[in-house]
């Protein structure tokens, strides 16, 4: 296929913001990387890559995704997801990326109950965001489109590398491509030597080892609520990837109401979930991309809370023991480093710019509960939270550090995380909503996301 920078695919959900890199500030010069730009999978993506090997390992890494491109572009007559679509209902041979990356996508599909799937590729079309050409469906239209909504009909033969799906019923791997794509370009340049380079690949952040220097980097959140794109907080990784989905990112406004690319299967219509945007932290790009869609269209009670009924015995980080804990809790907290919720009104967790001295502060659904320097505190105390459902935590202050001493919530990911110090990781605790947060010191970040 041709490239060329006028080149667009309305197939795949745009994330609309291309990060970029801020290298000032660093505490000592590093060799330049070898840097590339190039516009795949509907956005801009730009690679840097350091260290001697970088120029024939960014080049190849370029090609790749190009290649997977041409596999997954649902607009596209020669990709393999087009002649899923127009299969009527046959067998469509795959390669063996396309069958991985279905085979990871229908369990995400699986784990979120729904609220990711693949097959509302009709619904995107029905509002006009594939063409730009956008409009408000009928209830009429939307009710006839939910029944062809549903990932458990596409058969997937991993064994033998094909898929079929029913006629009529298309799909469309703009939740989880990037994703993907990220977390296999970081294995290739990982097998290629390199140790250390940043993926932009248009909202998604995937970092290959650390800075040159060692150190995080460090990579800030947009707000969605502004128009300056200021940001909301600062994240810092190594070997992550840093992922958004967010209403802000991909809209239109008609009759006074907003109306985004990220559908609810169960309506056929934007998500009206009361988030307008979720940031999903973690080392498997794939996890990060579907969770982030999927937590979206759940909402902040279920998004926070990993709601459902479905437990079973896992073992407990300490004690190697069993104890029951919610199937999406489990994978949510073995998985990733942080969920960012931002919220109608409101944002559950933010954090602050540079100030002087080390301070904590403590967040529950949203608000701002206590601010305490850390650095001014002489004996331990704790700060008891109650919360909805009877929800007990108990926060614990002592000089220099913080910590969740006590919460009621199954899987204890938050007691078990420990004390904290410094700015690098915040305690969460997703089921009652509590963030324990260390502001203070030196604030830079190297990448922005969202």
């Amino acid at each position: 296929m041709e490239r060329g920078g006028g080149r667009t695919r309305a197939g795949f959900l745009a994330a609309g913001l291309a990060a970029a890199v801020l290298l000032g500030g660093c505490a000592q010069r590093t060799a330049e990387p070898a840097s590339g730009q190039i516009f795949a999978m509907d956005t801009i993506m730009s690679m840097d890559v350091y260290g001697e090997g970088g120029e024939e390992a960014l080049a190849r890494a370029e090609e790749t995704i190009y290649r997977l491109e041409d596999l997954w572009a649902v607009t596209d007559e020669n990709s393999e997801i087009w002649a899923l679509n127009h299969s009527g209902g046959a067998w469509v041979d795959l390669s063996q990326e396309t069958a991985d990356l279905l085979s990871r996508a229908l369990e995400l599909c699986a784990l979120t109950d729904g609220a990711l799937d693949l097959t509302a590729y009709s619904a995107v079309q029905a509002w006009g965001f594939t063409t730009g050409e956008y409009r408000v469906p009928s209830q009429g239209e939307l009710d006839a489109l939910i029944p062809r909504i549903d990932y458990t009909r596409l058969e997937l033969d991993g064994d033998g590398l094909r898929a079929r799906l029913p006629e009529n019923m298309e799909l469309d791997l703009g939740a989880v491509a990037k994703g993907y794509a990220g977390t296999y370009l970081a294995e290739q340049l990982r097998q290629a030597g390199v140790t250390s380079a940043i993926l932009r690949l248009g909202g998604n952040i995937q970092a290959v080892g650390t800075r040159p220097d060692g150190n995080p980097w460090r990579v800030a959140i947009q707000d969605p609520d502004s128009q300056q794109e200021a940001t909301l907080g600062v994240v810092e990784i190594a070997d992550q990837a840093v992922i958004t989905s967010g209403g802000y990112q991909r809209y239109f406004e008609e009759g006074g109401e907003t109306y985004w690319h990220i559908m609810d299967p169960d309506t056929a219509a934007p998500a009206r979930s009361g988030l307008t945007s979720v940031t999903v932290i973690g080392a498997d790009g794939t996890v990060c991309d579907a969770l982030s869609t999927a937590l979206f269209v759940m909402g902040p009670e279920e998004a926070a809370a990993g709601v459902g009924g479905d437990f079973h015995p896992v073992p407990g980080p300490d004690d190697g023991g069993d104890r029951p804990v919610n199937r999406r809790t489990a994978i949510l907290a073995g998985a990733l480093a942080l969920v960012v919720l931002a919220c109608a009104g409101f944002l559950l967790w933010q954090r602050a710019s540079a100030q002087a001295g080390v301070s904590v502060r403590i967040y529950q659904y949203g608000e701002l509960v206590e601010e305490v320097r850390l650095d001014q505190v002489t004996e331990p105390y704790t700060i008891p939270l109650s919360g909805e459902d009877g929800a007990e935590n108990l926060v614990e202050v002592a000089p220099g550090r913080v910590r969740m001493q006590s919460a009621n919530c199954p899987d204890q990911v938050c007691v078990n995380q420990g004390w904290i110090s410094d700015a690098s990781v915040p305690v969460v605790c997703l089921p009652h909503q509590v963030v324990l947060e260390i502001t203070g010191g030196e604030s830079h970040a190297d990448a922005a996301a969202g």
